[in-house]
Formats: structure tokens, C-alpha cells, sequence
């Protein structure tokens, strides 16, 4: 899935957006973007709902939280994405965020017959804007999320809206367990978008109080007509410390791929960081995320 030949796929990218009344650049958002090893269903590690509008959180006592994640993929890949958001707790357990992310590809060099480049580099890149509403209602979460996402492609350029949703239980029938089911970029065109449907549960195997857990977790998604994604993970927290690592295989276009996910982060005061690896395989190397969040009254 993310293993992509932007250079040699691109020109039929195009014809297929054209004839499909697709928007470019779907497949950029197909990395993992501010889920630093997390279940994206469940990531909660930067605020802003990005793949689950129920997954908002803001630390409290405070009343703001706002964050930044950078990612960059293997000079193969060329792939570099963005993504900062923002939540606000309201009156009434709402909590109202806002998110904007970018991803695009350099180095698509424009030839013709042969190796040689000529004029500029072809522009390929994607920018969603979202904006959620969460309320919590006990041990559960419920949120939607408006989403506008544009796309281009060479000559082509496309956007669209979406409606997603999403649901989490931090306790279920009174257990540990949590559970997470939401949507990214479920489009009331669906020819103008491949929607992706995310699921995700975890629970604890090792708890001491407040200071120290360790959980188990799978994670699942399926993006229509692209493939899916099973995640099983494992994440250790101590005080204000969490690591995290497990495996993700991904079956798309005809091919399943293995692929290895680590990641850390930490609390100090009104800040956080985090910083993530997924190994890509095929000598590719590592994509890197790294994540820096605040709070405030």
C-alpha cells in the first residue's frame, strides 16, 4: 500500500482521477499520519480527531490542547506530510477540534523519451481540513467531523467533502476494555473519495494503580478498493512515560506486506513529544513521525 512508485504510476494516476471524478493524492494519506505507533482509531497522542472525531482529547485540567506532527518517508518514496490541530473543551463535556493536514511527494521529475527531465518537477500533494464536535457521554465518546480535501496532480486538480464519525468506550460492560470504530473521508459522493472504515480495541494485561500498565491491542482498517490493514500492538506506560511497537500487515493491490512500528512518548508539564518508526521493508527504510503538543487554561 505504501510501498509507491509515485514517478512511474503517476501519469496513470491521472487518467484514473480524471475518468473517476477522483480526487488526487488519496493514497498519500494512506501513512499513518500523527498515530505515532498507535491504533489510529484510538490515537489520542496529538488531539484533533484526524482519523477518529471521538478520539479528542484535552488534558485536564485545562482547557486547550494543540499539537504538530511531521512525518518523511525514505528518499525512494520522496513522501513528506504535516499535520497540526487543535481541541477546546466546552461546557457540557463537548469538546470542538480543528485540524489541517498536507502531504505531497517531491523529486516527480517530467520526461519524455528518455531519462532526461524537462521543464519542472510535477506537483502531486493533498490538503484535508477538518473540523470535529466530541461529547462524552460516562465511559463513551461520540463525534462527527466535516472534512475538505483537495488534490493535485500534474494539470489535475480536484476536492471534495466528507462526513465522518466516530465512537470510543474506554469501558465496556464495566471492563477494562476499550473499543473504537470510526470513518475518514466518507464522502456523500462516494466516487469522489475511497472512504476508509477504522475499528480498534485494546486492554490491559498488567495494571499497578495510576503508574504502570501494559496493554494489548488490535487494530483494523479497510480503505474501499485499496486494501486493509491488521495492527497488533503492544504499548507499556510508567508515570509519564509510553512506549509502543507492534506489526502491521497490509494486503493491497494483490500483495501483503509486513510492516514494524515503534514508538515513544512523554509528558512534562503542559508539554508532550512523541516520536515514531514504521518500517517500510524492500530496503526502503523507516518513516519517521514526530509529534510536539501543549496545554493550556
Amino acid at each position: 500500500m505504501r510501498l509507491l512508485l509515485f514517478a512511474a504510476v503517476i501519469c496513470g494516476s491521472v487518467a484514473t482521477a480524471a475518468g473517476a471524478q477522483e480526487v488526487p493524492a488519496r493514497d498519500l494519506l494512506e501513512f499513518p499520519l500523527g498515530a505515532l505507533a498507535e491504533a489510529p482509531a484510538l490515537a489520542s497522542q496529538l488531539s484533533g480527531g484526524l482519523w477518529n472525531p471521538a478520539s479528542v482529547t484535552v488534558w485536564r485540567p485545562e482547557r486547550v490542547a494543540v499539537g504538530a506532527v511531521a512525518l518523511n518517508s525514505p528518499i525512494e518514496q520522496g513522501v513528506s506530510a504535516q499535520l497540526a490541530a487543535a481541541s477546546v473543551a466546552l461546557p457540557r463535556d463537548f469538546v470542538v477540534s480543528a485540524s489541517l493536514a498536507r502531504a505531497s511527494v517531491t523529486d516527480l521529475i517530467r520526461t519524455e523519451t528518455d531519462p532526461q527531465s524537462i521543464g519542472s518537477e510535477i506537483p502531486y500533494g493533498t490538503t484535508l481540513f477538518s473540523v470535529g464536535l466530541a461529547r462524552r457521554f460516562s465511559s463513551v465518546t461520540a463525534g462527527t467531523a466535516i472534512r475538505y480535501r483537495t488534490g493535485t496532480a500534474d494539470y489535475l486538480q480536484r476536492g471534495a467533502v466528507s462526513l465522518d464519525w466516530g465512537v470510543v468506550a474506554d469501558r465496556v460492560l464495566g471492563s477494562p476494555v476499550r473499543v473504537a470504530a470510526s470513518t475518514f473521508l466518507l464522502s456523500p459522493t462516494p466516487s469522489r473519495e475511497a472512504a476508509t472504515w477504522l475499528a480498534a480495541a485494546d486492554a490491559p494485561v498488567v495494571s499497578r494503580d495510576s503508574v504502570m500498565q501494559v496493554r494489548l491491542g488490535l487494530s483494523a482498517s479497510a480503505t474501499h478498493e485499496r486494501g486493509n490493514e491488521r495492527y497488533l500492538y503492544a504499548s507499556i506506560r510508567y508515570a509519564n512515560v509510553e512506549a509502543r511497537g507492534g506489526i502491521a500487515r497490509v494486503d493491497a493491490f494483490g500483495g501483503t506486506s509486513d510492516h514494524s512500528r515503534l514508538g515513544l512518548s512523554m509528558r512534562y508539564g503542559r508539554y508532550g513529544i512523541g516520536i515514531s518508526r514504521e518500517e517500510q521493508g524492500a530496503g526502503l527504510g523507516g518513516v519517521y513521525q514526530f509529534a510536539l503538543t501543549s496545554v493550556f487554561p
